[in-house]
């Protein structure tokens, strides 16, 4: 959330956004509630599991900006640094353990986001 808040607010105050690479790193974050039901199906699983609890779909920071931009109908800025350390989870064992849940897309989590403020 601090993330997102920090995009959020340096589109805003249109301050640049630095990106390491001309798309910045990839992640694939997860929503609350896709999280949340990790978390409830973890509880009841039987065993013991190390499991990545993360989204699946795979974003840059870039991508995660102008998403929150155009919500926003404002014109993000970027500032390109030349270095990339992507952030992408495995999450095969996840997908297991929650078969058939409806994840929420990072555009329907980061709408809900910003209208909630």
């Amino acid at each position: 959330v601090l993330f997102r808040s920090n995009l959020k607010q340096k589109i805003l105050d249109c301050t640049p956004i630095v990106l390491n690479s001309n798309d910045g790193i990839e992640i694939n974050p997860i929503h609350a509630i896709d999280a949340a039901s990790a978390l409830r199906a973890l509880i009841n699983s039987e065993g013991s599991n190390v499991i990545n609890v993360a989204g699946k779909e795979i974003v840059s920071i870039r991508q995660i900006s102008e998403r929150i931009a155009e919500q926003m109908n404002i014109e993000p800025i970027f500032k390109i640094q030349e270095k990339s350390n992507n952030l992408i989870a495995d999450i095969s064992k996840l997908e297991s353990l929650l078969k058939g849940h409806q994840w929420t897309s990072l555009s329907d989590g980061l709408r809900d986001w910003i209208q909630e403020k």
